[in-house]
């Protein structure tokens, strides 16, 4: 098996796109960030159900990695705090 290289970086989410679900029937989602990166949330997990329409326009950490084929597939995603 393969090993990739991950990156972390924080952006604001500008668009998401739902996908087809996973053969488990798990969401899938294409994340665009205003930094230009732009991906699919990785297969079966579990923090995509958290990602809703309230989170655009909002900054994001996110990790990521790219496949061998140059597919970037986002590993995780967390909305961060705003300071009132």
């Amino acid at each position: 098996m393969a090993t990739h290289m991950h990156f972390t970086k924080r952006s604001k989410l500008i668009d998401i796109e739902r996908r087809n679900n996973s053969v488990n029937g798990n969401p899938k989602m294409l994340l665009e960030f205003a930094n230009g990166i732009t991906g699919i949330t990785k297969t079966d997990a579990m923090w995509v159900y958290g990602i809703d329409n309230s989170w655009i326009g909002q900054p994001v950490t996110f990790e990521f990695h790219y496949t061998n084929a140059g597919k970037c597939i986002i590993d995780d995603a967390k909305l961060e705090k705003t300071h009132a």
